[in-house]
């Protein structure tokens, strides 16, 4: 299997509501091994810098992005729990 292929099948696409419920819940720490576990809000926080470098991302994007790195900041605050982490995910979607 070439290379390609394989980063192909480990790509998730997800599109409007479904994108935004997938990037509050890895930067609130749900979709981590560990729950909590902050290294991929950083390698989200990254992949957010260069895209912005890049000028890839709109004013939509930008805003989602803002409100997910304060969920993630608030989830940390609080040291949420799984289920206050779950009800603050929630509170962003409605």
């Amino acid at each position: 299997m070439e290379h390609s292929e394989e980063a192909f099948k480990a790509i998730e696409t997800s599109v409007d509501n479904d994108a935004f419920d997938h990037l509050l819940r890895v930067t609130a720490g749900l979709e981590s091994m560990v729950i909590g576990e902050d290294q991929v809000l950083n390698q989200v926080w990254d992949a957010y810098l260069v895209a912005d470098k890049a000028k890839t991302i709109g004013p939509i994007l930008k805003h989602l992005f803002n409100r997910a790195m304060t969920l993630a900041d608030v989830s940390e605050t609080k040291q949420a729990s799984i289920k206050e982490r779950f009800q603050l995910v929630q509170q962003q979607l409605n």
